[in-house]
């Protein structure tokens, strides 16, 4: 066999693989209804933090607390799914855990050593909010049970 034929094998397998994740994705969303969360949670508003008057480095790690959040609030939604309630807490979670499984074992910290923003849902596990505060902007990229971005209602 000649590395020609090899190549070609390499690229059939790589597609294969590609299909049965494709497939696995799509499954998961038919079967467990996540394709409005999943749409919410991984549209990620790039113009909103692409000031130019910011530094490439604040660009940069408000992109990071945005995808950070993001992952908070997709944990927040799968433990809802388990429980039919948001895991309670007065500050920003250790983890994400329903009573089934742990859906996020460290919470992500934000890249400038600040610390992202939670509001206590212990009176109340309907909601929740968790909040990034951008930098080189007078913003926060919010998530709570509406949903995700810079316009959702702010927590209250």
């Amino acid at each position: 066999m000649d590395n020609k034929d090899r190549q070609k094998i390499y690229i059939a397998c790589c597609g294969c693989v590609f299909l049965s994740l494709l497939t696995i994705i799509v499954a998961a969303v038919l079967l467990f209804g996540w394709d409005a969360k999943l749409s919410q949670l991984a549209d990620f508003d790039l113009n909103s933090i692409s000031n130019n008057s910011i530094s490439d480095e604040a660009k940069q790690n408000n992109i990071q607390r945005e995808s950070d959040i993001r992952q908070i609030a997709l944990a927040m939604e799968l433990a809802y799914d388990d429980d039919a309630k948001y895991p309670a807490s007065v500050g920003v979670p250790t983890k994400i855990a329903s009573s089934q499984t742990t859906h996020l074992e460290t919470i992500p910290k934000d890249p400038a050593g600040g610390s992202y923003l939670w509001k206590d849902n212990t009176d109340n596990p309907q909601n929740y909010c968790v909040a990034a505060e951008l930098e080189g902007t007078s913003g926060y990229f919010i998530c709570n049970q509406d949903g995700c971005g810079q316009d959702v209602k702010e927590c209250e």
